[in-house]
């Protein structure tokens, strides 16, 4: 990442673009779990007729970053547009969305598959089922070596037989918050793309904690870390988690299945990423839940959150 300096972003929804010196408050959030990414994102002060534009619109997509890496961290469907107010003098206009919204919430599927038909024959129906979808980054062999000696009936909500789907093949599926994609990650994936070093020279704020979810760290907002972006943090600069000394916590100590893995090579995984910005105030940040890359440890499959 370049140098992180000058806070840049760009907002773009119904044939309005804002950018530049307007004030902005957002909050993304999105996870490795069958849940789409959501965003809410408000702009201040904006004249009745662009507001209105916005109002109508159906999508949005924001961008945000530094001037010199300002990198797309949002494209989704909108869900709601509040038009109120801060205070007495400054208005705002909300924008509520979510990634790939429509395809979650009405992709219904009704099709019987011959028997001998693989996995990778299921997803891609099920792709097909869900509206505007795209195949994202899969285990294509599992998915093809995944064989069903009898035909596959499937009627109902396609995101459920999708999650069924990536559970054979010991992985979870997640719709992209960037791209209408849907991908399905294995437990033991290695991640996407070559790492991304943080530390106090890149980026990182404060210090990374362990938790029974995984390892937390923050920093300073960078679009090129996604979920499931692969991160290298210095093992001695995490915080590990406080033990439970109580009769009830005592199958927590000493034992990684109850907590967040450390991995020997400082090599995690994102599945949980929250992207935080206030052009006019402080916060300006990511903050990630990480996996160990090795394996240490587990993610949960309810709740993937920040402690």
């Amino acid at each position: 990442m370049g140098q992180q300096w000058l806070r840049a972003w760009q907002f773009s929804a119904g044939g309005v673009t804002a950018s530049g010196d307007l004030r902005v408050v957002f909050d993304i959030k999105s996870m490795t779990l069958p849940a789409p990414a959501t965003a809410v994102i408000a702009l201040y002060n904006l004249a009745p007729s662009t507001a209105n534009a916005i109002f109508k619109a159906k999508t949005v997509t924001f961008a945000a970053g530094y001037q010199d890496s300002v990198g797309m961290i949002f494209s989704g469907e909108i869900v709601q547009v509040n038009l109120g107010k801060d205070n007495a003098t400054d208005t705002t206009t909300t924008v509520f969305a979510k990634a790939s919204d429509k395809a979650h919430n009405t992709g219904v599927i009704n099709k019987t598959l011959k028997s001998g038909s693989t996995g990778m024959d299921i997803y891609q129906a099920l792709i097909k089922a869900m509206p505007g979808m795209s195949q994202g980054r899969i285990p294509t062999q599992d998915l093809q070596q995944l064989k069903y000696p009898r035909p596959v009936t499937m009627f109902g909500m396609a995101r459920h037989f999708m999650r069924n789907l990536a559970e054979s093949v010991n992985g979870t599926f997640h719709f992209d918050a960037l791209k209408p994609q849907v991908h399905i990650t294995k437990k033991d994936d290695q991640g996407a793309g070559s790492p991304i070093i943080l530390n106090s020279d890149t980026g990182m704020i404060g210090l990374p904690t362990q938790n029974t979810n995984g390892i937390n760290v923050r920093c300073e907002l960078n679009p090129q870390i996604q979920v499931n972006s692969v991160i290298h943090i210095d093992q001695k600069s995490i915080q590990r988690i406080t033990p439970d000394l109580t009769i009830q916590g005592q199958p927590t100590i000493g034992s990684d299945i109850f907590r967040g893995g450390i991995d020997a090579d400082g090599l995690y995984r994102v599945v949980y990423l929250e992207q935080v910005g206030d052009s006019r105030g402080d916060p300006w940040f990511c903050e990630c839940n990480c996996i160990a890359l090795s394996g240490a440890g587990t993610q949960s499959q309810t709740r993937i959150g920040l402690g």
